[in-house]
Formats: C-alpha cells, structure tokens, sequence
C-alpha cells in the first residue's frame, strides 16, 4: 500500500515514467481490494445502533469499533487511491515505451479519472506492442481490451489497436466479437481490423 507520505516522493523518483507508472499501478492494487472489502462498513454502525436497542451491548460494542476501524481504513485508502489516479494520469502523457500498456489497461479499466489520459497514451502504444509482450498481458487486461473492442469505444483507433493486439494474443475469446464488428460496425478501418483479426485467430476470411 502507499503510504500518503511516500506518493509525492514517488512520483518524483528518478525514474522512466513507465517503471513509475508500473510501480504506482503495483502499490494500488491492494488499496483497490481493501476498498472492495470495506463496502459493508456504512451498514456495520447502524447494524450496531440496532443490536444495542435490542440489548446486545456486547456485539454492538464490537460492530461499533468495527465500523469506525473501517471509516478510518476507507477513507485512508481513498485519499491513497486519488493520489495514485492523480500520478497515473500525468504519467500516462509522458510515456513512451510499450512497457507501459499494462499499467495503462489497469487504469484504464479502473474507469477513473485518469482513464481518458491512458486511452490516449494506449492510442499511441499499442499498435507499436510487440506480440512477445502482448502476450504477457493479465487475462484482466486482455477482457478490458475485447470491451473496448466489442464497444468500440472509446475511440475508433484504440479500436482497432485493441483487436490486433487481441489477433496477435490468439484470444479466441475476440472471435465473436470480431465477427460482429466485422459486418456490423460503421467504421471501415474497424470492419477491416475485424477481419484481419478473424484471419488472424482462425484462418477465416468474412
């Protein structure tokens, strides 16, 4: 986890941009997972007013200090979180190397602020990925790439990045997705993506 301290001294580390937006994604990645386990904690201090009405001071003592020990985790990881988004998104401007386009599918799918700076830099990047490193992409990141693609969104270049990456990655699972894209999308730099990526992942001319 980051310590709120240590951020700003992390983003000015004498690093590339690539090893620190690396380096950001791994430290957030648990502040995300503690965030999805906390999201019980604004029912566990009205669940401790009720059980001390019904007479349980014992339990709702302890539901109680639960719940404020989660607050104060919550709130901690939050502010975290936002300073992570925050390094994420200028970094995302400032990358170069195809290094990068894993961090930048995380942040992207995270869906937050700095996600419309990473599609830009994913823009730049991914058509320049090499298939050695497009098949190290996480099976998250490759599902967020058949959602950009099934979606075409959002734009028609990360689009059409996203299934040849995805051809080159022998993602059978991009397969419907292609077929339907190729006959029905309005774009034809997609339809042609589409079929080369059909072409690509089963020998198959449209």
């Amino acid at each position: 986890m980051i310590r709120y301290k240590d951020a700003p001294a992390l983003a000015r580390a004498s690093r590339a941009p690539e090893e620190q937006l690396t380096l950001v994604r791994d430290e957030v990645v648990p502040c995300q997972a503690q965030l999805a386990r906390w999201k019980i904690v604004p029912w566990l201090l009205p669940l401790a007013a009720l059980t001390m009405l019904l007479g349980y001071s014992g339990l709702s003592l302890a539901l109680g200090l639960l719940g404020i020990a989660g607050l104060c985790l919550t709130q901690q990881e939050r502010r975290l979180w936002g300073v992570a988004r925050k390094q994420a998104e200028q970094l995302a401007v400032e990358v170069k190397s195809t290094d990068a386009v894993g961090p930048l599918l995380d942040f992207a799918r995270w869906e937050g602020t700095e996600a419309t700076a990473c599609h830009e830099a994913l823009e730049r990047l991914l058509p320049r990925l090499d298939t050695p490193r497009a098949l190290c992409l996480s099976a998250p990141q490759r599902a967020y790439l058949r959602h950009c693609a099934e979606n075409q969104a959002p734009t028609v270049e990360l689009t059409v990045a996203a299934l040849l990456v995805l051809s080159s990655t022998a993602d059978r699972m991009a397969i419907p997705i292609a077929r339907k894209l190729a006959v029905s999308s309005s774009s034809q730099r997609i339809r042609d993506a589409a079929e080369l990526c059909l072409e690509e992942l089963c020998g198959q001319e449209i």
